[in-house]
């Protein structure tokens, strides 16, 4: 009990005719404007009435200690039958408006929840209806936790709130959450509550239970619910469970009870839920394997073998009912649609046992995924989906259709979508087509529908994607012809030419669409790069009706060109390309890079590399330049960037080459002179000091690299032949600054010699070399060898021309010699190869002569003629 402050409320209603009272009431109006009002009135106001200490909190003659004692029925003859004043007009209702002071009128005897006893009018025994079994209810037992006053009744927040203190003083019974199961009873005249899902009005339930208020002991294992005796009372499967299978309780309720049928968890028990957890999943796996087979038999089969009910896990089979609702509309084909899988709506377990399935609330929880969209909301209690894919939710689409999930018929064409009625709701150049042009759906969307509205293929349509094949190409080629300006009918135009969007097929025209994006960026030059061609990211087509145009999907599918590379991922998801040479996957890039399609922040300088602030990031020679020679990105980049950093060319940057030009040679004479000495600066030096790589320019040291691969076995010699010249293959400058050798484009121009021979050919795409007589360009060779620059072990003896297994291949009279007279190479070749093929001197061997000498020390070899060899006379090659 509060401190208490006391007024009197004078009432017109309540004057006496009796002058004496009036005159009473004026004495007391006179010694309150005297005396004022106190925090806390230790006595009576009314002398005599009651005892002088009725308001000492501390005395044994406390109001609040005899009201609890007694009852406060007596109260009601001077303070009114609502104790709102009455005939002293001095209000009850005053003091007592804290929810917590409810003890005073309705409990405390043995609870404090406010309910009674003890009842209104002092009633204390729980056989009458004032006090009842309310100490039952509102204490937790042996099969339940406490059930919560509203459950039952309207609870007020404060004593005086309407409707608390009736004239009648009966307690009202207005059913709430738990107790309801949508027709519970409350007879008070036979003091029984009937159809209360609390004592058994549940699927499986005992629903004639009608307990007896003022009586004991109702509510027993077994009062509600059979538990095991008579399992077909249960419902659904209980009885093959319970009676063939032999399960008990606590095999399929191993949260909820033990084996003796004590309840162990009361939080689980009379909770409104049906509360599964197996107790040993093994004992399942007997009838319930994996895969949808078995999903049939808790979930279905009764109109579907998909494992979605019907049956709902309580026997539930009507449409109407929560667990059923439009399972089979969706898991089954239908006649605009094809079946949805059950992982749009639900996470699907692959076991029985699998975690999460057998939860303690036995709800089928909600995670939309897949086609649904993760923007989709379950609503429960109306039963309803929203903002979902499947209904609405897409550009174009109704996303306000919300289909109640127990009711059929609401998946009509035109419920989630436009059909021609009204183009303009369906956005883009809808209107324009239909409107305008009397399209039909039918005819942009042939192999969806037909011109009548009716789907042809139910798995083009509502499958995540727009699916677009015209009927007839003609009808597209009055407006549609070949190239770029007419592709912005479609493509873009917005912001501009190139046919790029915006705006998306569907209308889209922000950049934080998909179909938008950074289109605008990439196809319009820069301050950073040139525009970039469409082909480096998508095949493009000649005209709007060439092959695959007009793809099923409508998706822009992403094919890299050759400055992106074909190592770049595109993440439709993520709406992120990563890996792309674009974006920094080069040799001293960040490779990490991954920029977001969708997002407004630009590429800046150092977005893509290191701009002098890290230069070892640049790897290479950057840190040395620019660290310790103090050079500026400009200062080898002058075509490309100015000493600011300002791009000069975006022509010669972002173009898939490493740009270098000297601003100022003399710069670079300081470390680097003439001679093949201080070529090794910049192309050589780890494995070989010819000047050839590695290193390549940008740091390669791998064979397997372009720059480097087979430069140092051509340049050092090998098993096979001595070291060539650069000339054979390069212009080689006399110093470094000789015109043409800082080229703007970094890369090495291959210029065969006389060796290699007029026909050799290099092909970069393919790095390798043909028609070379290095590797078998000649008479009598294997014209046909292009060994890869990035291979290793590929000049073996017999790779360029044969070596005695097939001597016809060699020219001459080769075959003669070596079939006919057993003649074998070192016989007339002693210099060059011995008797066991292993070579004698590398330096007549790959020089371009065909160096003769014969092992027995006679005969001459001149002008294609052998003579006094010992084997015959004077005879012609």
């Amino acid at each position: 009990m509060t401190d208490m402050v006391f007024h009197r409320s004078l009432r017109t209603g309540h004057y006496r005719k009796n002058v004496a009272w009036v005159l009473g009431l004026w004495l007391m109006v006179c010694i309150t404007l005297l005396c004022g009002c106190s925090d806390q009135k230790t006595t009576s106001t009314l002398p005599g009435t009651h005892p002088g200490a009725w308001m000492d909190k501390s005395s044994s003659d406390f109001h609040g200690r005899v009201v609890t004692a007694g009852s406060s029925e007596s109260c009601r003859e001077c303070h009114g039958a609502d104790f709102d004043g009455g005939e002293v007009q001095v209000s009850c209702i005053d003091c007592h408006i804290e929810k917590g002071a409810c003890v005073t009128c309705h409990g405390g005897r043995d609870n404090a929840t406010g309910a009674p006893p003890t009842g209104l009018h002092g009633e204390i025994y729980d056989t009458t209806i004032a006090v009842g079994a309310h100490t039952e209810h509102l204490t937790a037992s042996d099969i339940a936790t406490a059930v919560s006053c509203d459950a039952c009744h309207l609870v007020p927040v404060v004593a005086s709130d309407s409707g608390h203190l009736g004239i009648d003083s009966i307690a009202e019974i207005i059913w709430h959450g738990i107790s309801d199961a949508g027709t519970a009873v409350w007879d008070r005249e036979s003091r029984t509550c009937r159809n209360t899902y609390c004592h058994g009005d549940f699927s499986g339930g005992n629903a004639g239970n009608a307990p007896l208020w003022t009586a004991t002991g109702q509510a027993e294992c077994g009062s509600c619910h059979d538990d095991g005796a008579n399992p077909q009372r249960l419902g659904w499967k209980h009885a093959f469970h319970v009676g063939t299978v032999g399960l008990g309780c606590v095999e399929c309720h191993a949260t909820v009870i033990d084996t003796a049928l004590q309840i162990t968890n009361l939080n689980l028990h009379v909770n409104g839920v049906v509360d599964t957890l197996t107790r040993d999943t093994t004992v399942c796996n007997v009838c319930h394997g994996a895969g949808v087979d078995a999903c049939t038999a808790c979930h279905g089969g009764v109109d579907n073998a998909t494992g979605a009910p019907p049956t709902g896990l309580e026997g539930e089979s009507a449409t109407t009912d929560l667990a059923v609702g439009a399972h089979t509309a969706h898991l089954e084909d239908g006649e605009i649609a094809a079946a949805f899988e059950c992982g749009s709506c639900h996470n699907v377990p692959t076991n029985v046992q699998d975690l999460g399935h057998l939860g303690a609330d036995s709800v089928a929880e909600i995670n939309f995924g897949g086609i649904a969209g993760g923007q989709s909301v379950w609503g429960r209690a109306a039963a309803t989906c929203e903002q979902t894919y499947c209904h609405g939710s897409f550009s174009g689409g109704d996303p306000s259709n919300a289909p109640v999930w127990t009711s059929g018929g609401q998946a009509d064409c035109g419920s989630c979508h436009d059909v021609g009625v009204d183009p303009g709701k369906i956005g883009g150049i809808h209107e324009f087509h239909i409107t305008s042009a009397g399209f039909t759906c039918g005819d942009c969307h042939a192999r969806v529908a037909d011109r009548l509205g009716n789907i042809i293929d139910i798995t083009l349509h509502v499958n995540g994607e727009v699916d677009l094949l015209t009927l007839d190409h003609d009808a597209c080629n009055v407006c549609h012809e070949q190239g770029t300006a007419h592709c912005t009918d479609c493509h873009g135009g917005d912001d501009n030419q190139t046919g790029a969007p915006p705006s998306g097929i569907e209308g889209e025209t922000a950049t934080t669409d998909l179909a938008v994006g950074a289109h605008t960026a990439h196809v319009e030059s820069s301050t950073l790069a040139g525009a970039i061609e469409c082909d480096e990211c998508h095949v493009t087509p000649a005209a709007a009706v060439d092959p695959d145009h007009f793809g099923i999907d409508s998706v822009a599918e992403i094919t890299w060109g050759a400055t992106a590379g074909d190592q770049s991922i595109w993440d439709r998801v993520n709406a992120t390309c990563e890996q792309t040479y674009c974006h920094g996957n080069f040799n001293g890039g960040i490779v990490g890079n991954v920029p977001v399609w969708t997002s407004s922040d630009p590429a800046s300088c150092g977005s893509c590399h290191d701009v002098g602030a890290q230069p070892s990031d640049l790897r290479w020679k950057h840190q040395f330049h620019v660290e310790v020679a103090s050079l500026k990105c400009g200062d080898c980049h002058a075509s490309v960037v100015d000493t600011l950093l300002n791009i000069t060319d975006p022509s010669l940057h972002v173009n898939g080459i490493i740009d270098t030009l000297t601003r100022d040679v003399v710069v670079c004479s300081s470390c680097h002179g003439g001679g093949s000495g201080t070529c090794t600066l910049c192309h050589g030096g780890a494995d070989n000091q010819t000047g050839a790589p590695p290193l390549g320019i940008s740091g390669e040291t791998a064979t397997s690299q372009l720059a480097v691969g087979a430069h140092t076995i051509h340049l050092d010699g090998g098993p096979m032949a001595v070291g060539f010249s650069c000339t054979e293959c390069h212009v080689t400058p006399l110093a470094w600054d000789d015109p043409e050798h800082f080229g703007p484009d970094g890369i090495a121009e291959v210029t065969f010699g006389p060796l290699a021979g007029p026909n050799a050919t290099w092909s970069r795409d393919d790095s390798s070399c043909a028609d070379t007589y290095c590797h078998g360009d000649f008479p009598g060779g294997n014209n046909s060898q292009s060994p890869p620059w990035t291979e290793s072990g590929i000049d073996l003896c017999g790779s360029c021309h044969d070596f005695g297994a097939h001597p016809a291949r060699l020219s001459g009279r080769h075959e003669k010699h070596v079939v006919d007279k057993d003649v074998e190479c070192y016989q007339c070749h002693s210099t060059t190869v011995d008797a066991s093929l292993n070579l004698v001197e590398k330096w007549v061997h790959v020089d371009g002569e065909n160096t003769i000498s014969f092992s027995s020390g006679q005969g001459v070899w001149a002008n294609g003629e052998c003579t006094n060899t010992g084997c015959h006379g004077r005879e012609s090659w």
